[in-house]
């Protein structure tokens, strides 16, 4: 090979590497631009949600049936990481700013409920492992336990519950809170397998939606026989609803209707405990039946 093929062969090579470099440096710049894009995306989003869900919970004075905030906050980092403690910090000092609390309590009290965001994750992975897709009713009821414990140390640093029924009923919001916006959230993850999303009959849109509007026979009998007999039998049709539709589907039922007793609870400080407790009781085996169906 003469000297003069062996150069044109070593600056063609030469041509071509800093052409790859040239690409390389262009999508690097690319990536990180949609990188940082997405990750301020995420932030204001999850900041958005925390503070809207932290509105409401203040304004009910921390006695809601249902923390969304607590759920929305645990899911975000469960599927984005711990980049998005910061939004859920930032959300909630935003909420305590609206409220007479002075500026030291705003910023304890979002540093608490970061931690016990953060520890719920923590805790969680650690002690249980993964638990998205929820398929499987022995580590849902560990998850429970856990977080539950986690709840109850949170509730007992939150202002302004004096007695114990306070505390419980807070207990029990933050709770159903998590119990039902996070396995919600956790099932859509986009490494969830396909088998979960081939439902595609329309059947069960009908049917949830009609078992979310039946629950406002609560408000028709909040106390008393009737309450304790339609509890028992939106327990069964849970069950058989989770069993034949599968976990998708019943995840979206149990969300609507979380929405639902928000949106018929203006004040929530009148909520009697019985029913906090039922709607508790009804969102859990909403859930267990989701971990015991077969999804096709």
């Amino acid at each position: 090979m003469s000297l003069e093929h062996r150069l044109k062969i070593f600056y063609a090579d030469v041509d071509s590497k800093k052409r790859f470099i040239t690409k390389k440096i262009t999508y690097t710049a690319y990536y990180k631009r949609l990188y940082l894009t997405r990750r301020v995306a995420e932030f204001f989003i999850g900041t958005l949600l925390i503070f809207q869900g932290q509105q409401f919970i203040l304004q009910s004075h921390f006695l809601s049936p249902i923390w969304l905030a607590a759920g929305v906050g645990l899911a975000a980092v469960f599927l984005r990481g711990n980049f998005l403690l910061l939004s859920i910090f930032v959300g909630t000092a935003l909420a305590y700013l609206n409220t007479p609390y002075p500026y030291y309590i705003v910023f304890i009290q979002s540093l608490f409920f970061m931690l016990y965001i953060y520890l719920s994750r923590l805790f969680s992975l650690r002690l249980i492992g993964a638990i998205a897709p929820i398929a499987d009713y022995k580590i849902f009821l560990k998850f429970i336990i856990l977080v539950g414990l986690v709840t109850a140390v949170h509730i007992s640093l939150l202002p302004g519950l004096p007695n114990e029924k306070d505390k419980l009923l807070a207990w029990l919001g933050e709770l159903t809170g998590i119990v039902t916006v996070t396995p919600l959230c956790l099932i859509f993850d986009p490494f969830v397998p396909a088998r979960y999303f081939n439902k595609k009959s329309s059947l069960w849109m009908i049917i949830s939606l009609i078992i979310i509007l039946s629950h406002g026979l609560f408000l028709l009998y909040p106390t008393g026989i009737y309450c304790i007999i339609l509890s028992l039998f939106f327990l069964v049709i849970m069950a058989l609803y989770g069993k034949i539709f599968g976990q998708v589907p019943t995840c979206i039922t149990l969300l609507g209707m979380s929405i639902f007793y928000i949106s018929n609870t203006p004040q929530a400080t009148s909520t009697p405990l019985q029913m906090v407790i039922l709607h508790f009781i009804l969102l859990i085996t909403g859930i267990l039946s989701i971990c015991v169906a077969r999804p096709e």
